[in-house]
């Protein structure tokens, strides 16, 4: 099979298209003109080939779309710009290659990677977030307004005319190494890289001064508490779970028409920062976080009709990351 893999440069990206071609599939590798990290699919073996392709160019995508059997739509506007920007790349591109596959018979599948951000509700919850609590009436910004709406017009193309469509639904994505750097100390799990993401805010403040004093007193690292005592716990996902979710989508023909979360199993950061004392010897300090953060996406649905099951989870994704931090191989191609 023959698939489209847009934004394809990028981290989620070329892990896709990875997988894609140790499973024999052939690639057509659409990645942004001038892309600075094109270098990375070209140690890739197997039946690829990478295009430049910008994702307003209705033309150019719709013509490397009519050399595929299946899509992966992957690419998106992630930087800087407006709604008008957001309108025109991430849902202008959707849009282009739906209609593209409309009359397409031999089209066996069009995934369109989407994102957790359809969700808006507390980030403190005591039950798991299914896929039917997605709501169009988003307000977090142009970014979470766009991917809705690429979900709705994938809904209507499936419903109106059978394009077999998908929705994977992915939160933040963590690809090896780079969840520690630049170093685990300046890390998301380490005192100073904390320190440098709350200094400024005013509600920070008690927080900073006690992870200032934590440092003095011999500590590296920090287990962020909410204010019942519990560890943080986030939901997000290693791109390798995240490739395996793309590839159930594209291979199960109970993926056709319905959105799935895909997520690794949730982040204990206590759990995961105990994991990384463990291998770098540095202390960890437990302290009263003032963002609280208790929250899972629910996983029945993507197990049940796609037979998911995440591999990893805050001590596996540590794990590996620091290995591949200390310049292992650990099976991902990072950004």
């Amino acid at each position: 099979m023959k698939v489209l893999v847009t934004g394809a440069s990028g981290r989620i990206g070329a892990n896709i298209v990875a997988r894609l071609l140790k499973e024999g599939m052939s690639v057509i590798a659409a990645v942004r003109p001038r892309s600075k990290r094109i270098g990375k699919l070209a140690a890739l073996q197997g039946d690829i080939q990478v295009v430049e392709c910008d994702l307003t160019d209705r033309a150019g995508l719709a013509a490397l779309s009519a050399g595929a059997e299946a899509i992966v739509h992957n690419g998106a506007h992630l930087g800087a710009g407006g709604p008008l920007m957001q309108f025109d790349v991430t849902l202008g591109s959707t849009v282009t290659l739906l209609e593209s596959a409309r009359d397409r018979a031999d089209l066996k599948r069009f995934v369109q990677i989407s994102s957790s951000i359809v969700y808006e509700g507390p980030t403190v919850r005591d039950e798991p977030q299914t896929e039917d609590e997605a709501d169009y009436r988003i307000t977090s910004g142009p970014y979470g307004a766009a991917k809705i709406s690429t979900e709705s017009w994938c809904c209507m193309f499936h419903a109106r005319f059978g394009v077999p469509t998908t929705a994977l639904r992915l939160p933040f994505v963590i690809c090896g190494k780079e969840i520690l750097e630049p170093s685990p100390e300046a890390s998301i799990f380490g005192l100073q890289g904390q320190i440098g993401r709350m200094e400024g805010r005013s509600d920070a403040q008690s927080f900073v001064n006690e992870a200032k004093s934590a440092i003095e007193t011999g500590a590296g690292l920090v287990a962020p508490l909410n204010e019942d005592g519990t560890a943080h716990l986030r939901h997000w996902c290693d791109v390798r779970d995240a490739v395996e979710g793309v590839w159930l989508a594209l291979t199960k023909d109970e993926a056709t028409g319905e959105a799935f979360n895909i997520m690794s199993r949730p982040m204990d950061f206590g759990e995961a920062a105990e994991t990384l004392s463990d291998l770098t010897g540095l202390t960890v300090a437990r302290l009263k976080h003032p963002d609280q953060y208790r929250y899972r996406f629910g996983l029945e649905k993507a197990g049940r009709l796609l037979g998911y099951s995440p591999r990893y989870d805050g001590r596996t994704i540590v794990t590996d990351a620091y290995r591949h931090w200390n310049g292992q191989d650990i099976g991902v191609i990072a950004t």
